[in-house]
């Protein structure tokens, strides 16, 4: 007589669960449906597993065990329990777990009345080891099913329904199955072995031939949270790293998989989902808990790279500096392709935009040096092109990159993904990059290194600029650079200071010249005139100091009233800007200021000055240094000691920083003594004819040969203590920042809160405001702050 078949089929993988399988197995064999088929897989358990399965199989023939050979995983263990099955329906428990003992029966009898392909039901949580309430909340609402049911209308439709539009979660577990879907589905689920995510693949597989869902409000299972490998390891091993990194052969057979099947692609955003979810698994846990695991040189083998470095970069923005600096270090172990070492011939280059800036001005007059040595370029920008543009050529492909302004690994990876596919199209082999700090720097760096292209960075400032910031994070982003740049091929700097600078952290470094905006021999040197213009030229923003200039000529002003000073420049900082402007009244300069805004054409404000003046805080260059020496015309600047155009001090009169005195002093002397004057602007001439006697194009041609050579050989030996020294420094310097900003945070709450009144705590958000742009931060600001603090409270208490 043939055996009857049974109504459902409950697969059990055992591997060392000794502590919990007798209560298993007892809530299986003791269910009240007893017309159930229970197949055990023990998966070469090496405690008393197998003698507690030798116990329940002498007293039950429901009982099927299969015993394998060796150590293969529960994925494949479930897989072969699948084959062997023969029930109707089919459940999944896992050792540790148990059923209720009236799970089968409502649920099979639930199957009947409603025929779908899968039922969901609820989950009571049995907390174990040292799990806390609120992850065993999180869980439970995790888990809880859809309540109704749920149709596909495409093949694949399910798989959507659960991992993109979240309506039930993929546990393998919490289910009942109709069998033949679960059949026809193992037979896509590989032959490889995985201890992480295994029940989320098979799921995928079940789910996408599934026709039908209904979920019902029904505890039927009970999970033993924490006893198992998901909950019990807190410490995150070499082993555990691995297995969590496999996830992307999961991801990848996936993909394959609804390449396959998927006509309709209804599964792309799922894909999408499991895709974040993975890179986030690896990245926390990477960041959190395993900075210490070499692991992360693998990553490649497993992980599409933007996918998980996007979301690498969103997570480092949260990270304090040492956290950073850690990730940075382990980031160079990582294998990335290989640059071609084939001869250089197409160039790409990046900068943000292509008008009101020096350093847009200087890639203008590259591309035309690059294009003349027989190269091809390709220029990379955030912004379309626009009628304030200076001109860079004609026939250079432009193209705009998808922005990242939000800092999200959504925006990031589609910048990644972009960026790499235009380098790979149009065969770029070297990206010379032009924004040396900008937030955005790691991932395109990343991005061309993934596409196998060399990555060099163009630094057009003074190394140290950032350092000084009164914003904590920008200035420990500065001191981080060298971590940075230590990811990339070569570094281009402007000035032998900065230069000797980076030979200490990088074998590669570059000093270029900056080409000049006009030609030598097209400009006359400006003659000796009385018209009393002062000229100064750059971007309105803090660190060039224009209010400077204004407190400056409202002293020469008071000598000399016809005394006219032009600015030339925009400002990208509209509430600064709006600071200057105000400044310009309060020093009464309304007739005595012109403001000319962006001007891509300059020269007619250099024929027309007598004098030029630099405030700048910091220059990597100053190309309006080199513009008026060419013009003959003299500079009175602040000390600018790192910059090669600066120390000869020819065609200059340098006043220490921030000498609004001096520098007004140097002014009314040069516009009262033109022979002073006429002899300083010969100097100027003479000294820019000097610097650049050699050609540029010389360097860069030099430059990009190197480039193209198998081995590129630094030429200076660093000393080791220097440079431990200068690493030990920068270190300490930014985790005092760090910590100076957390007293200033800790400050700035306990006085607000403790204000009763609004218009104290505005009063309070002012002041503080204040000394925080002045950068009265840690013991200081302290010290301040609490003499405002008091101020404020005797105030009150009158």
């Amino acid at each position: 007589m043939d055996r009857v078949r049974p109504k459902i089929s409950i697969i059990v993988p055992i591997y060392n669960v000794e502590a919990y399988l007798d209560h298993t197995l007892y809530s299986v064999v003791n269910q009240t449906l007893k017309d159930i088929e229970i197949i055990c897989v023990n998966d070469c358990s090496t405690d008393r597993s197998q003698d507690i399965l030798d116990r329940f199989l002498a007293e039950d023939d429901r009982i099927k065990l299969i015993r394998n050979t060796e150590n293969i995983g529960v994925g494949l263990s479930r897989k072969k329990a699948i084959e062997y099955a023969t029930g109707e329906y089919i459940m999944f428990l896992d050792g540790d777990d148990y059923l209720d003992v009236s799970a089968c029966k409502k649920l099979y009898y639930t199957m009947q009345k409603q025929p779908v392909d899968i039922i969901q039901f609820r989950t009571h949580i049995v907390p174990m080891c040292d799990v806390n309430d609120a992850e065993v909340r999180n869980l439970k609402e995790w888990l809880l099913p859809y309540m109704g049911e749920l149709e596909a209308r495409v093949q694949g439709e399910m798989v959507d329904f659960c991992f993109n539009q979240k309506k039930f979660t993929p546990s393998l577990w919490n289910k009942i199955y109709r069998a033949d879907v679960v059949k026809y589905a193992a037979r896509y689920y590989a032959d490889e072995r995985f201890n992480i995510s295994e029940d989320l693949y098979l799921f995928y597989l079940i789910a996408f031939f599934a026709k039908s869902y209904y979920g019902i409000d029904e505890e039927s299972y009970n999970y033993r949270f924490g006893a198992g490998i998901t909950g019990g390891m807190r410490e995150l091993s070499e082993q555990r790293f691995a297995d969590k990194m496999k996830q992307g052969n999961i991801l990848k057979l996936l993909a394959a998989f609804s390449d396959q099947h998927d006509s309709v692609a209804i599964t792309t955003m799922a894909l999408e989902q499991i895709k974040n979810t993975f890179a986030r698994d690896v990245v926390y846990n990477w960041i959190h808990d395993g900075r210490h695991l070499n692991g992360i040189k693998y990553v490649l083998d497993y992980f599409d790279g933007s996918e998980l470095f996007s979301v690498l970069i969103e997570m480092l923005e949260e990270c304090a500096y040492v956290e950073k600096k850690e990730i940075l270090d382990q980031l160079r172990q990582v294998p990335f392709p290989v640059a071609s070492k084939t001869k250089i011939k197409t160039i790409g280059t990046f900068y943000f935009r292509m008008n009101n800036g020096g350093i847009e001005r200087v890639i203008s007059k590259l591309i035309p040096i690059w294009s003349n040595l027989g190269y091809h370029v390709i220029l990379f920008t955030d912004e379309f092109s626009n009628s304030e543009d200076y001109q860079y050529g004609e026939n250079i492909t432009r193209i705009v990159l998808p922005n990242i302004a939000d800092v999200t690994s959504k925006s990031i990876r589609n910048r990644m993904v972009y960026l790499a596919k235009m380098l790979q199209r149009y065969n770029v082999d070297i990206l010379i990059y032009h924004a040396w700090v900008w937030k955005g720097l790691l991932a395109d760096m990343l991005s061309a290194k993934l596409a196998g292209v060399k990555f060099v960075v163009h630094t057009h400032s003074f190394f140290g600029q950032g350092e000084g910031s009164c914003i904590a994070k920008d200035a420990c982003h500065s001191i981080q650079l060298t971590q940075l740049y230590a990811l990339c091929d070569g570094i281009i700097c402007l000035s032998e200071v900065d230069k000797k600078w980076w030979e200490i952290f990088h074998p590669h470094v570059y000093k270029m010249r900056n080409p000049i905006t006009f030609a030598l021999d097209d400009i006359t040197p400006n003659r000796i005139t009385d018209n009393k213009n002062i000229l100064w030229i750059g971007r309105i923003s803090r660190e060039k100091r224009p209010i400077d200039a204004l407190k400056i000529i409202r002293q020469v002003v008071d000598k000399d009233a016809r005394v006219k000073l032009h600015i030339v420049g925009r400002a990208d900082d509209k509430e600064f800007y709006e600071e200057f402007t105000n400044a310009i009244a309060a020093y009464k300069l309304d007739a005595n200021v012109q403001l000319h805004g962006f001007q891509s054409d300059v020269s007619g404000f250099y024929k027309n000055a007598d004098i030029c003046i630099c405030t700048s805080e910091y220059e990597g260059f100053l190309m309006t240094l080199a513009e008026s020496k060419a013009y003959g015309i003299p500079v009175v600047m602040y000390d600018l000691p790192n910059l090669d155009l600066a120390q000869q001090r020819k065609g200059t009169v340098v006043v220490p920083q921030s000498d609004v005195n001096a520098a007004a002093l140097a002014i009314i002397e040069l516009l009262n003594n033109p022979m002073k004057r006429e002899l300083i602007a010969k100097e100027a001439r003479q000294s820019i004819e000097f610097f650049y006697e050699t050609p540029i194009e010389n360097d860069w041609a030099q430059f990009f040969n190197d480039f193209s050579e198998e081995q590129i050989t630094s030429q200076y030996i660093v000393d080791a203590d220097l440079k431990t020294g200068l690493s030990m420094l920068q270190d300490f310097c930014a985790r005092g920042i760090e910590e100076r900003e957390k007293d200033r945070l800790w400050w700035m709450r306990q006085v607000v809160e403790a204000q009763p009144f609004s218009y104290a705590k505005d009063a309070m958000k002012d002041e503080m405001l204040a000394m925080y742009r002045n950068g009265d931060i840690g013991f200081k600001y302290i010290i301040k702050y609490m003499i405002a603090w008091l101020k404020y409270k005797i105030k009150g208490s009158n």
